[in-house]
């Protein structure tokens, strides 16, 4: 049972209750931070240096806070006894109609709320006050919060969330093979095209290719190499457009619903139950895992054009 606060107390933990929680991240907003990968064979020089290191500020950054958000997740799911005056303060703020996760993550709303509070009168907010308690005061029973029941929009997340791994079985099975197949045959469909020059007559790897040989080819290499980047460049172009699509799928089939069902639980921080949190715990790492893996493909299609790039013209040089 929640202990009997003073007034004064009781209000100040209406407002700063969650202050100490720093929220995720919306995965919405993560997805949109993913970059398409470059647009033209010079440009993936940018990305990925010639030991093949990634250096893009962009994607590092993202990764890097994905990674927190997903350990931050975890640590979540194993959270197994919910603080009880915690609890009954969710489900008081619920009662008298204040949005517990806004007042964490819209400042807007959380300075409204507490402008309201600081024109209250003293009888009003021991009013107030009375109202919140009344879930911890209506509650008798011995187990308090691991018995206390969830807000709705706790329940209408974990409703998601239990469809959620079929769901995404299907995609990865489904339309996301299909897509990365799509990526992995584009440079078969685009041939590299025929320069209208000869090559030289001697083979370039050819003991017998000497000073002349090697200026041949080099003149060769000046005509061809142009050829070359502009097919990797098509070839990006081609994969830039099959990750777009990939993109726009995760956004309109997962994201913007688990934006919009994990930010009204604040990524499974109201949860009051074990299982429920682990149920959305789970689900907020799935989609992170799922944002993680468009950006794998998205730095397979820069590195391998820095690959080309760095490589350089000489190993084009065949007969």
């Amino acid at each position: 049972m929640l202990p009997i606060l003073g007034t004064l107390g009781l209000i100040l933990c209406v407002w700063v209750g969650f202050a100490d929680a720093q929220q995720p991240k919306s995965v919405f907003d993560l997805l949109n931070r993913v970059p398409d990968p470059p647009s033209t064979a010079r440009e993936s020089l940018r990305w990925f240096d010639k030991e093949g290191h990634l250096g893009h500020a962009v994607v590092l950054a993202l990764k890097d806070d994905i990674e927190q958000y997903r350990k931050s997740s975890e640590q979540l799911a194993h959270v197994e006894n919910e603080d009880e005056g915690r609890a009954f303060l969710i489900l008081g703020l619920e009662h008298v109609g204040i949005d517990a996760a806004r007042l964490q993550s819209d400042p807007i709303y959380s300075a409204n709320m507490k402008a309201s509070l600081d024109r209250m009168t003293m009888e009003e907010k021991l009013a107030l006050a009375q109202k919140i308690m009344e879930p911890s005061m209506t509650s008798q029973s011995s187990d308090g919060a691991s018995n206390a029941k969830e807000l709705q929009a706790v329940l209408a997340a974990v409703k998601v969330a239990e469809t959620f791994p079929q769901r995404r079985t299907a995609w990865q099975n489904g339309m996301r093979v299909e897509l990365v197949r799509n990526f992995e045959e584009m440079p078969a469909l685009v041939p590299q095209q025929v320069l209208a020059k000869s090559q030289p007559t001697t083979n370039w790897n050819s003991p017998e290719c000497k000073a002349d040989c090697v200026s041949q080819w080099k003149d060769y290499g000046l005509d061809l190499w142009p050829l070359i980047l502009e097919r990797e460049t098509e070839i990006l172009r081609k994969r830039r457009a099959v990750l777009q699509y990939y993109k726009t799928f995760l956004a309109e089939e997962f994201m913007q619903e688990g934006n919009t069902q994990l930010g009204a639980t604040l990524y499974g921080r109201l949860a009051l139950t074990p299982d429920n949190r682990r149920m959305l715990a789970n689900y907020h790492q799935g989609l992170l895992e799922e944002i993680s893996g468009l950006i794998e493909l998205t730095e397979t299609a820069a590195k391998r054009a820095a690959e080309v790039v760095h490589g350089g013209v000489e190993k084009f040089y065949i007969r």
